[in-house]
């Protein structure tokens, strides 16, 4: 169980030049799709991003964005030309992106590829983003969102057309409900069929006093009633941390458990987590358990992590990860590695450098294979001017946890000590935002395992817009 850190921000910290390289993964047209079940809780601490928060009064704004690939075949390094590039960035008053232009090499010129147009209301809320394609000689529409929300600027609904034949055609819609907490209760998702609205899925969620997340039913539309899909039941201890989860199937006539974890932990003498031992029950494995162990330095930023399983007689080792950082805080570099079961073998490296007001300057990250011979990486390089602005990042969060990474789609991203209503935005690398959501608890569970391959970037915002986390994670199945 893994923390990945890259500070990559898209939209919100607002860069001028960026020079970032990705992997050689397919990328393709991805269709809004939301999900719920996380495939284990315990992997909360894997594949993770550790992310130290900044609190920092400044923002850069984009003026561009370049794109390279990692060469695995010829090169052994990065492409010598970029692919792609964002260009002719716009903002509003507020430093709200509300466009740009995408290009992309096709050999010997930058040709037009895209372009994106959004509109954002007095409370910074984004209500319109519509995608437009060059047909050659002009921009033509392709897709538009539309956004509403109420006063607590909790997103109440988002309507995905398409443009056909010269207008704008209905695809699908989403709906969402909230308790007086700003508590996600409900999510609807329809689609858009024979000139109505027909019923696709309905997933209803209940909480705790401390607002986390402790029932989870997914239902399906069988033409004419709700259908149960699926059950979960999460309990969670003083410090939210999940002690008990039951994942259930409905079997036709009642409720069968498919999955039970249960964990314990201990804590240090700053209320920090340090250790946890989960034990996990499958109906199609059986058994199973772990220990993850945390280390920390004198400022509170995780140092390290090592995950084991039990094999009956004893611990053994499964991966661990070395973090370092700066005297800011900053994370400079993540080293994770597996077990080879005589000798720990790099997974991945990754280095960060920063200006002195703690912007990213440098990102590198490369992933390798049991030789150490890297099988695919992203380096970027940030150029920009440092600007007051009020989107800074957010100080009520210490760490921001996603697991695991990579993944098949399924993934889970935890947010420690936050309790402001949140929203969740996840875009591919051409800058489509393909997944929206108001998160309903600190622990969001996501599943894109029907999206392609590739490199996909997040972000979560509080209510007021202020950014809590941002980062990147891969699907690869």
């Amino acid at each position: 169980m893994k923390k990945l850190t890259f500070s990559f921000i898209l939209g919100l910290i607002t860069i001028s030049v960026i020079a970032l390289a990705q992997t050689n993964l397919n990328q393709a047209q991805i269709q809004q799709y939301h999900g719920a079940l996380a495939t284990k809780l315990h992997n909360k601490h894997s594949h993770a991003e550790y992310k130290p928060m900044q609190t920092m009064g400044y923002i850069a704004k984009y003026d561009s964005i370049y794109y390279w690939s990692w060469d695995t075949l010829k090169l052994k390094n990065w492409f010598t030309h970029a692919f792609s590039k964002y260009i002719h960035i716009v903002y509003d008053a507020n430093n709200n992106q509300v466009g740009e232009i995408n290009q992309s090499w096709n050999g010997s010129i930058w040709s037009n590829s895209a372009r994106y147009i959004r509109i954002f209301d007095a409370g910074n809320n984004k209500t319109s983003e519509i995608t437009q394609n060059w047909n050659g000689s002009t921009w033509v529409n392709s897709s538009k969102d539309s956004m509403t929300y109420d006063i607590h600027h909790n997103n109440l609904s988002s309507l995905y057309q398409n443009w056909v034949g010269g207008i704008w055609v209905n695809s699908s819609l989403y709906t969402w409900t909230y308790d007086a907490k700003n508590n996600q209760k409900s999510q609807l998702i329809q689609n858009w069929s024979g000139g109505t609205w027909v019923n696709y899925s309905l997933n209803s969620y209940t909480y705790d006093a401390s607002n986390n997340q402790t029932g989870s039913l997914y239902q399906s539309w069988s033409g004419s009633a709700w259908t149960n899909s699926t059950n979960d039941s999460i309990t969670f201890d003083t410090h939210n941390n999940v002690i008990n989860a039951i994942f259930q199937d409905w079997s036709g006539s009642a409720w069968v458990n498919s999955q039970i974890n249960t964990s314990t932990y201990t804590y240090n003498t700053g209320n920090l987590e340090t250790s946890e031992t989960w034990n996990t029950w499958s109906s199609s494995s059986g058994s199973s358990s772990g220990k993850d162990t945390l280390k920390y330095d004198v400022n509170n930023n995780r140092t390290g992590y090592l995950s084991q399983s039990w094999n009956g007689s004893k611990w053994i080792n499964i991966e661990k990860d070395t973090v370092t950082y700066d005297a800011s805080n900053n994370q400079l570099s993540l080293l994770q590695q597996n077990w080879s079961g005589s000798a720990w073998v790099n997974h991945l490296k990754s280095s960060n450098t920063y200006d002195i007001n703690n912007l990213t300057l440098t990102g590198v990250q490369k992933f390798y294979d049991d030789n150490d011979t890297v099988l695919s990486g992203d380096s970027a390089r940030y150029y920009f001017h440092d600007v007051l602005g009020i989107n800074n990042l957010s100080k009520q969060a210490a760490n921001t946890i996603l697991y695991p990474n990579p993944s098949n789609g399924k993934f889970t991203i935890e947010l420690s000590d936050v309790r402001d209503k949140l929203l969740l935005e996840i875009y591919n690398m051409i800058g489509e935002r393909i997944f929206t959501t108001n998160p309903n608890s600190t622990n969001i569970q996501i599943d894109l395992s029907n999206n392609a391959n590739g490199i996909y970037l997040y972000r979560v915002l509080t209510e007021s817009g202020d950014l809590i986390s941002n980062g990147k994670f891969i699907i690869q199945k």
